[in-house]
């Protein structure tokens, strides 16, 4: 079956016949004019673009964009049908929407009832399953620790290596100011070193980033806040916020068969700012000697 999209863009209406790279023209009366058939795939490019559009922007739907169709892959966006007394709203795999059924066989899931149920969810979860909480992030982090225990091993050698990069700059420094070396001997190893702790360090950021990643049990501070905001939220929030609560605490939505449940996020801690590295103050000590040593080329070469 041809989805009514590809009837839309397709050329045999122009008289084209098509295998696979022979293309015959004129092959039978055309139906429509060049003009009409790209008139045709404007329209539909631009209702489909709309319709996505609204779907993602429109706040009435909480769960849009985080709920992806079993069976094709595409996201679920909001849509709705006027009954006799009322509008029904669904969430609707985006394919169903823009292709019917023959797009996508995909089910319809009722948003009043998805909506109502992940906020309760998530009320539930945050407020009364603190156990729960506390299991799922000790098990995360047990996995955590297994996962990542050879990059520990890996963190300490470069950090080693870093040392030994920052202690041979410092003796060149020091050959430089004694006099033992000459800025042509020194500064290009030095600047090697300087590259080599670049090299480094982003390495040991890396590991670090990945080491810090652990699980933590979120602060009673923390959870008292989320408890707080999920209550004025569903109590007495707007539907815009309401959405923002679900897009914050959950990951996604899943599909199981006729099961459809959440995937929560755990909050975390924001990370204090970075202090300032070792080879940033050697850069900057090194900095200041090219400075110096300019300066006093200078003054030698005036007198």
């Amino acid at each position: 079956m041809t989805f009514p999209g590809r009837i839309l863009a397709n050329r045999v209406h122009l008289g084209e016949v098509h295998f696979r790279d022979i293309v015959a023209t004129d092959a039978h009366p055309a139906l429509i004019d060049d003009a009409t058939l790209a008139a045709a795939q404007r329209l539909r490019d631009a209702r489909g673009d709309k319709q996505t559009q609204r779907a993602g922007s429109d706040s009435d739907y909480h769960c849009t964009g985080l709920i992806t169709c079993p069976r094709c892959g595409h996201k679920y966006v909001g849509t709705s049908a006027r009954g006799k007394t009322r509008r029904y709203r669904y969430y609707t795999c985006f394919s169903r929407t823009r292709y019917g059924t023959a797009g996508c066989p995909a089910g319809r899931i009722d948003a009043d009832a998805l909506d109502t149920a992940v906020l309760t969810a998530i009320a539930h979860t945050f407020t009364s399953r603190t156990d729960l909480l506390t299991h799922v992030v000790t098990r995360a982090r047990q996995h955590h620790h297994d996962s990542h225990a050879h990059r520990h091993a890996q963190l300490t050698t470069v950090e080693a290596e870093i040392a030994s990069a920052h202690a041979a700059i410092d003796r060149y420094l020091t050959a430089l100011e004694n006099g033992t070396v000459n800025d042509t001997t020194c500064a290009p190893r030095v600047a090697a070193l300087e590259t080599k702790i670049i090299q480094l360090e982003a390495h040991q950021a890396e590991l670090i980033d990945i080491l810090s990643a652990e699980p933590t049990t979120p602060s009673a501070d923390i959870l008292n806040a989320l408890r707080r905001r999920i209550r004025d939220d569903i109590a007495v929030g707007t539907p815009a916020q309401r959405k923002a609560l679900i897009k914050a605490m959950v990951a996604e939505i899943r599909i199981d068969g006729d099961t459809v449940y959440p995937i929560f996020l755990l909050p975390k801690t924001t990370k204090p700012p970075p202090t300032r590295s070792r080879r940033a103050n050697k850069s900057h000590r090194f900095a200041q000697w090219c400075g110096w040593w300019a300066q006093t080329k200078k003054m030698r070469n005036q007198t």
